[in-house]
């Protein structure tokens, strides 16, 4: 009997597991609505501190695309340069060199932009980049935007890690003491 008990509490405890890491998880996916100043400068930035920086056209931060938006972009020919887990994953210093080797490549009437807080890295012509900004099909960030983000998020204070879920998400507290 006391082997079934035992197998009992194992099957709960590998269950609150389970929970408690799909709760992470949630918390760590990055949207608009969690994103802070932080997250922001981190995701724009780059280290332009390299040879060739004259050639390093800047990056125009625009919002995610949303269905109509990518179409809209697919239409006036951008191109998705980096998707956004690469570019996530590089450092500013590997950034810029990416961003120097692109800009050697493309012609100068072209714009690049990146989508927060994706990081996709795209590219089109900047004039068709200016036709989508006033005709209101791509929205760029702005800087009152950006100042608006909260500058940090508040820790969780079981899982002592940040906690990006907004308000309405359903938490499960799982403490275990041994």
């Amino acid at each position: 009997m006391g082997a079934i008990w035992a197998r009992f509490a194992a099957v709960i405890l590998a269950a609150g597991l389970v929970l408690a890491t799909a709760d992470v998880s949630q918390a760590d996916k990055l949207t608009e609505q969690n994103m802070t100043q932080k997250d922001f400068d981190e995701i724009t930035k780059i280290d332009t501190t390299g040879p060739g920086q004259a050639n390093v056209k800047p990056l125009g931060p625009i919002h995610d695309l949303n269905d109509a938006e990518l179409q809209t972009m697919k239409a006036a020919h951008g191109v998705k340069l980096i998707k956004g887990k690469q570019w996530k994953k590089m450092s500013p210093a590997e950034r810029g060199k990416a961003i120097r080797d692109l800009s050697s490549k493309i012609g100068k009437d072209t714009a690049l932009v990146i989508e927060v807080p994706s990081g996709n890295v795209w590219s089109l012509d900047a004039a068709r980049y200016v036709q989508m900004d006033q005709g209101k099909s791509i929205r760029p960030w702005h800087e009152s935007e950006r100042q608006a983000l909260p500058k940090a998020v508040k820790a969780d204070p079981v899982l002592k890690q940040e906690d990006r879920r907004n308000d309405s998400t359903v938490r499960i507290g799982t403490a275990f003491k041994f």
